[in-house]
């Protein structure tokens, strides 16, 4: 038994899952000197120092809340999936049990993934502040008529466009929502942030990916009564023609703990079949 303190977020479950986490929370305390657990889905910031290291139990979305709760921490966490894809939660629960040595005795590397920082602003008054993991989407909403955005990166005039919304994701995020949309894969050691078009009326816009240098701030021109920006896809913030959302890298950085089983091209293929070949019939 080593002497870290563990916290383990997990979210709400019944039944056979309830017993899952529960046996393997118990399995984790007979490896440490102390185990905490917590709701992932709570909103309450963890500060830095509530423990040595994070477990986050369970699937993709419950990461994402976890790791807004984390952002500020510093704390390394490990995603271990319980869940259905598993890509934000690298380690299975035999995975973790194979590595468990190397991660509670830091044999293993936390790597910085970048996250943003979104800002709602209504004239001078801010309506919205806090972390983003994987993107935030300004999605056109009810009565689902096309809305008009304008977009600038560092001052900079980027574009503007009729279309049902915007994706600005992170490296991490990049195969989540703005894949859906055929947006750009990015490596999720970049710090670049990805910007797609929903359903754009236009020819010429198209992805880009812009460095993480400067400011990114979209301002609806024209927008629905149910116009709105969604955070990771859980927080939600309703949005009026002349409001501005500012999307700039999170400082700190989130410190993830890579599985060596698993290398970022490795998960693509076995999560979302990147790179397979068609298997023709003869």
């Amino acid at each position: 038994m080593n002497g870290k303190h563990v916290l383990i977020l997990c979210g709400r479950t019944r039944g056979a899952a309830a017993g899952q986490i529960d046996a393997f929370v118990d399995h984790v305390r007979s490896l440490v000197a102390k185990v905490t657990v917590d709701d992932a889905g709570a909103s309450a910031p963890i500060a830095a120092g509530a423990a040595d290291i994070a477990i986050v139990l369970g699937g993709d979305g419950t990461f994402l809340g976890a790791a807004r709760r984390l952002a500020d921490s510093r704390i390394p966490v490990v995603g271990v999936n319980m869940g259905r894809l598993g890509f934000l939660t690298e380690f299975s629960t035999r995975e973790f049990t194979h590595h468990a040595p190397a991660i509670l005795g830091d044999g293993l590397r936390a790597l910085p993934r970048m996250m943003l920082r979104v800002r709602i602003w209504r004239g001078e008054g801010l309506c919205y502040e806090g972390p983003a993991m994987n993107d935030v989407s300004i999605q056109a909403g009810e009565p689902f008529r096309m809305i008009e955005l304008n977009v600038r990166h560092a001052g900079v005039d980027v574009c503007t466009f009729l279309g049902d919304g915007l994706i600005l994701s992170t490296p991490s995020g990049s195969t989540g929502y703005t894949l859906s949309a055929g947006g750009p894969i990015l490596m999720p050691s970049m710090r670049a942030i990805a910007m797609t078009p929903v359903a754009a009326h236009s020819l010429s816009i198209r992805p880009v990916v812009a460095a993480a240098d400067g400011p990114i701030v979209v301002t609806p021109l024209r927008s629905n009564l149910g116009t709105a920006a969604s955070i990771d896809g859980q927080r939600h913030c309703p949005l009026a023609a002349g409001d501005r959302v500012e999307v700039t890298a999170y400082d700190p950085d989130l410190l993830v703990v890579q599985n060596p089983d698993r290398p970022f091209f490795r998960t693509l293929m076995t999560k979302l079949h990147w790179g397979r070949s068609p298997h023709h019939q003869e």
